[in-house]
């Protein structure tokens, strides 16, 4: 191998091992929500904002996808409480989760019955403690629920939120979002490094 092909094939070498470790990468999508406080208890909103990390698969994804979660709570009586999967779990019963390089989404039923579906995040810390951001599709609705608070001695957290997303048609969840990005496709790169290394080729053979 002589040292003009050592030279074009260096930057070419490295631009392949470069866009071999890229092809896969995690994927941070954000969100936010907020919900009527329980007007028994208290007034104002349930607010919940988050980041969702996923391995960068697309497509349906599972749980095991997800690497790493942070949601963040605020309440008028139970303010700024973290959850992530150091105190915290995710469950999901009957949702297919779809992953894009803009957005997770799911599909929730309408009324189908007796059965349902969920998906939530909460977490893991013994009665009386109730933090958790569910979604639930099927019986007569599809709902959404954001509880940031202790629960009672009667069962029913001081500050849940609950808003009906879809009645009884049910529909599609944005669950997170992600900003698109501007970045060239790994194959539209390596073509203009292969373009670029032939016309060095071609000059340094006229001369």
């Amino acid at each position: 191998m002589n040292t003009l092909t050592k030279i074009i094939l260096a930057p070419l070498t490295l631009a392949v091992t470069t866009l071999s470790t890229q092809s896969v990468q995690a994927f941070t999508y954000t969100f936010s929500n907020s919900a009527p406080c329980n007007p028994f208890f208290c007034t104002g909103n349930v607010d919940v904002m988050g980041t969702i990390e996923t391995d960068g698969t697309l497509g349906t994804i599972a749980l095991a996808n997800i690497v790493n979660w942070e949601l963040v709570f605020n309440s008028p009586n139970y303010t700024n409480t973290i959850i992530s999967p150091s105190n915290g779990e995710i469950v999901n019963t009957g949702v297919n989760l779809i992953a894009t390089e803009t957005e997770i989404t799911f599909d929730l039923p309408g009324d189908i019955g007796s059965d349902f579906i969920d998906f939530q995040f909460r977490d893991i810390a013994p009665f009386p403690s109730d933090v958790s951001y569910f979604f639930v599709g099927g019986a007569t609705d599809s709902r959404v629920s954001i509880t940031n608070s202790p629960r009672t001695v009667f069962g029913d957290p001081f500050d849940q939120g609950q808003v009906t997303l879809f009645g009884g048609e049910g529909g599609t969840v944005v669950l997170a979002t992600r900003e698109a990005q501007t970045t060239p496709e790994p194959s539209s790169l390596l073509g203009l490094l292969l373009m670029s290394s032939a016309g060095f080729l071609v000059k340094k053979r006229q001369k």
